[in-house]
């Protein structure tokens, strides 16, 4: 996954940046226009996101942000998938034991919120491995003085 954003801040190693996903927002040749008042799928607001700051950006500069696909696949199972699974099979396995719906469906909601706990605290303890970084500097804005 590959997006553009502009330097708000720097924060030790990382950069704050905003970000307008290409994908919600899509003019006419399939990318992003640049114009969202036009275009009923996007908001007007920018998300605002924490990345290492490996190019050495500076607030300001419009730099290229940068995420394997396979680690965002990975992070979004983490979260979504593996809880609702888990749910599901716990859900299952004591009808298997004899419970009632009640009490099964009590088991599932335990299973899908630990999971979800510990998904939670995977994600948070390998977040370096599953971080956005900007990778490039794709412009600098000109801090010349006109006199």
């Amino acid at each position: 996954m590959t997006e553009t954003g502009i330097v708000i801040r720097l924060d030790g190693k990382y950069a704050v940046v905003s970000v307008i996903r290409k994908s919600a927002c899509v003019g006419e040749r399939g990318g992003c226009s640049g114009s969202c008042a036009g275009c009923s799928g996007c908001s007007s607001k920018a998300l605002e996101a924490r990345v290492i700051n490996e190019a050495g950006a500076r607030p300001g500069d419009t730099v290229e942000l940068y995420a394997p696909d396979s680690r965002m696949l990975l992070l979004s199972a983490a979260i979504f998938f593996f809880p609702l699974l888990a749910a599901i099979a716990a859900y299952f396995a004591a009808k298997l034991f004899g419970a009632d719906d009640e009490a099964a469906l009590f088991v599932a909601a335990a299973m899908f919120a630990l999971t979800g706990i510990a998904s939670l605290f995977f994600t948070n303890r390998t977040k370096e491995s599953f971080a956005v970084k900007a990778v490039r500097i794709i412009s600098t804005p000109s801090h010349e003085k006109t006199e």
